[in-house]
């Protein structure tokens, strides 16, 4: 019996992504959009690929490394928004959509994809045992407008 719980999970935060038609009009946040959705899909097939017989043995690492990425792009986005509108309101040219987005973004998207880690650990922990682990990171705004993300497990 398989677990379609995260690949249902990851399309239908997919479809709220492209629902979301405000968000998609910045043209600036779509190389962001663009990395959440591959990282998210990645997340899916990742998933699919431990319920089979020939699970690589990265794929648990991959998978939380993956996710973890997803969702630090995801508080990139956020960070962005809200860096844009501050800018926006301070000249004086607040604007609502930047303002709703910013709000999506941290009240919906981000608390989709932590529910959505919670999971994938749930699933990792079902199939392997880890014996030691440990994740740490950071995110802001560096030169390339990357988060760290930094994860060590190791599986007995």
């Amino acid at each position: 019996m398989t677990d379609n719980f995260i690949p249902i999970a990851v399309e239908e935060i997919k479809h709220a992504i492209d629902g979301n038609l405000q968000l998609q009009e910045f043209n600036e946040l779509q190389h962001y959009i663009v990395e959440m959705k591959k990282d998210l899909d990645a997340v899916s097939d990742l998933s699919m690929e431990l319920e089979g017989k020939d699970s690589k043995e990265d794929a648990p690492l991959k998978m939380i490394s993956t996710m973890q990425s997803a969702l630090a792009t995801a508080q990139l986005l956020d960070a962005t928004i809200s860096a844009a509108y501050a800018a926006s309101s301070s000249s004086g040219q607040g604007s609502q959509g930047l303002s709703n987005q910013a709000s999506w973004v941290k009240s919906t998207l981000i608390p989709w994809l932590q529910k959505l880690l919670s999971k994938v650990w749930a699933k990792i922990l079902k199939l392997v045992t880890p014996t030691q682990w440990s994740v740490s990171g950071g995110v802001g705004v560096s030169v390339l407008g990357l988060a760290n993300v930094e994860l060590s497990v190791t599986f007995g």
